[in-house]
């Protein structure tokens, strides 16, 4: 299932991983979606510099992809030890 649409991510999705938070490298990855749809909330992504804002948390996001700090694992390991 893909959702486009911004009302329904505000309302439904985001709410969603808000209440069942994510125990793995994921978590990452959602709380730089979740600036990202914060920034589309308040219209912010319309401004000038913002794609450049953007582009930068999305960098950010292929880069710990490959790399998770040790202290995020621990704190993973520790919530989820399975």
């Amino acid at each position: 299932m893909r959702i486009i649409n911004l009302p329904t991510l505000l309302n439904f999705v985001e709410p969603f991983f808000k209440e069942n938070i994510l125990l793995s490298r994921k978590s990452l990855d959602d709380f730089m979606w979740q600036a990202v749809l914060d920034m589309m909330s308040r219209k912010d992504h319309l401004k000038e510099g913002a794609i450049e804002v953007i582009l930068q948390i999305r960098e950010l996001q292929r880069l710990t992809r490959a790399f998770i700090h040790p202290s995020v694992k621990d704190t993973i390991i520790h919530l989820r030890p399975d």
